[in-house]
């Protein structure tokens, strides 16, 4: 369940980043805004690990 809300709201994310690109280019790609959108989107990631590791260590607890 959590897991399934984590990656809903990774892919939510990542396609409000890749809209805010397209708006601002009127859909010309810049290599810079592809770079800097999979440099974010590799930090959300990295975060929503972390975060479902604390998960998995506080469902652990509590059993």
């Amino acid at each position: 369940m959590i897991r399934s809300i984590i990656i809903l709201f990774l892919i939510v994310m990542i396609s409000l980043m890749l809209f805010k690109v397209f708006a601002q280019n009127d859909g010309v790609e810049d290599a810079d805004d592809i770079s800097r959108i999979l440099a974010n989107q590799q930090l959300i990631i990295e975060k929503l690990e972390v975060i479902d590791s604390k998960v998995n260590i506080l469902k652990t607890r509590i059993r």
